[in-house]
């Protein structure tokens, strides 16, 4: 399975850092109520098509994701993450995702918390496409 995951995940590379990059590009700073929804909506998306089943939860500041796997064993999994960055609105507009000559990702929140928001993703999607299902829930909260 190891192998397989790795093969999978290599050749996943562009569509992350495309996801990374509609991500980061996402303006969604802390008390952003409007921008957490959108990054999160995005999140939703990408993972209703894993199967999950996605509910959103409100307050006044931001807006919070869960976002639910079935399996079929007998643990449940909690991964956690946030959306919500330190910057204020436009910023991604004066700073927007790149890549550069190294490889490295710029952008705002793009290595806190961003990057680990679509990584749990595609970390999910390749053990699913691996057959792994030996969970009874994984419960992915973004914040």
């Amino acid at each position: 399975m190891k192998d397989t995951i790795k093969e999978y995940l290599a050749g996943q590379y562009d569509a992350y850092v495309k996801d990374l990059e509609t991500l980061t590009n996402i303006d969604s700073g802390n008390g952003d109520l409007q921008g957490t929804e959108a990054a999160n909506k995005f999140v939703a998306e990408k993972m209703q098509e894993l199967g999950a089943v996605n509910e959103f939860r409100y307050n006044d500041r931001a807006c919070h994701l869960i976002s639910r796997l079935k399996g079929s064993g007998k643990l449940s999994i909690l991964l956690v993450a946030h959306v919500d960055t330190v910057f204020n609105r436009g910023e991604a507009a004066k700073r927007p995702f790149k890549v550069d000559e190294n490889g490295f990702a710029w952008g705002p929140g793009v290595g806190d918390d961003k990057a680990t928001v679509v990584e749990v993703i595609y970390g999910l999607k390749a053990l699913l496409k691996a057959g792994f299902s030996d969970f009874k829930e994984i419960i992915y909260y973004t914040n």
